[in-house]
């Protein structure tokens, strides 16, 4: 009885230790209420079955889907279809990928963020017909292909903090990225660390602030863009100074900067072959020739010594 007991006890010390999401509940999902709701409980993992389009719903305000604490919400191939600035998405820990966010023409197809905690988001394997919008949330754009309409591909609003790994971004406005205006006590944080990034000749890669209105810089320490050259001299300012531009193709890429070697010359003089015999700094003479007369004074002693015992 006792060996049953410890090994139940066992079973149920591994059963505590399992991570939190490998036993998040899955719910599949059809309708954007579903959705909604089963998002209100913590850690669910939930799985669309068929597209959802909210178009033909009439929104008064913007609506906000509050997902609880680690939640993961899986398009599962299928796609999330909304008007500009009707549906945002809030939550911390929250995990959104794998489909497409379309804006029926609009300028975002995928909000995320608002007045509630939104940090450490993930958007992955995404695809966008129309720009991506964050606001007041920490998000990590992860493989995602983000093409902008009317206004920019990233726009970064007041307290975002972004950050793109990896994916393709584009758009038919004035700039690819965009930053909101600077104000006090509001912080707006753009990294870029990978990614493909396609400027045509009339856009800027970031949208530049005025005399009147000054805007949040991104740091660049990754990443390719397809752009003009002097393009590329304005894009240069983001770049930190442990990084550099190479050109790869008809692009230029950001890669670290190769650590500057230094070498070292040792001092080699004591090691210079000498040519002739060491002098006795005091007296001048050769130290081999001092010894010899040492070495004789000591065996003429030795003999008037043995002259004397004779």
């Amino acid at each position: 009885m006792k060996r049953f007991l410890s090994i139940l006890l066992a079973i149920l010390m591994l059963a505590v230790m399992l991570p939190v999401t490998a036993m998040a509940a899955e719910v599949e999902v059809s309708t954007y209420e579903q959705m909604k709701t089963v998002l209100a409980n913590p850690g669910t993992y939930v799985k669309l079955t068929t597209d959802i389009d909210t178009t033909p719903i009439t929104f008064k305000k913007l609506d906000v889907v509050e997902a609880a604490d680690n939640c993961t919400i899986d398009l599962n191939g299928f796609t999330f279809k909304a008007k500009n600035c009707t549906v945002a998405f809030e939550g911390n820990n929250l995990t959104i990928k794998n489909g497409k966010f379309d804006s029926n023409g609009g300028s975002y197809a995928l909000f995320v963020g608002d007045e509630g905690d939104s940090k450490n988001v993930v958007v992955e394997n995404i695809e966008t017909n129309g720009g991506i919008n964050i606001y007041n949330a920490s998000v990590t754009l992860r493989n995602v292909t983000s093409a902008g309409t009317n206004y920019y591909s990233v726009w970064c609003d007041e307290g975002s903090f972004v950050t793109i790994e990896s994916g393709e971004y584009s758009s038919n406005g004035s700039a690819v990225l965009g930053m909101a205006s600077l104000k006090p006590a509001v912080k707006v944080d753009l990294t870029v660390n990978g990614g493909k990034f396609y400027v045509s000749e009339k856009q800027s890669l970031v949208l530049p602030g005025t005399e009147g209105e000054a805007r949040g810089t991104p740091s660049i320490t990754g990443g390719t863009f397809y752009a003009t050259p002097e393009q590329m001299e304005k894009i240069k300012e983001y770049i930190p100074t442990n990084s550099e531009l190479t050109q790869t193709g008809d692009g230029f890429t950001v890669v670290p900067k190769a650590p500057t070697q230094i070498v070292i010359v040792p001092d080699r003089t004591e090691d210079t072959p000498k040519t002739e015999p060491e002098k006795n700094p005091t007296t001048g003479a050769n130290d081999v020739v001092a010894a010899a007369v040492a070495l004789m004074a000591v065996s003429a002693l030795g003999m008037a010594v043995l002259a004397r015992k004779k």
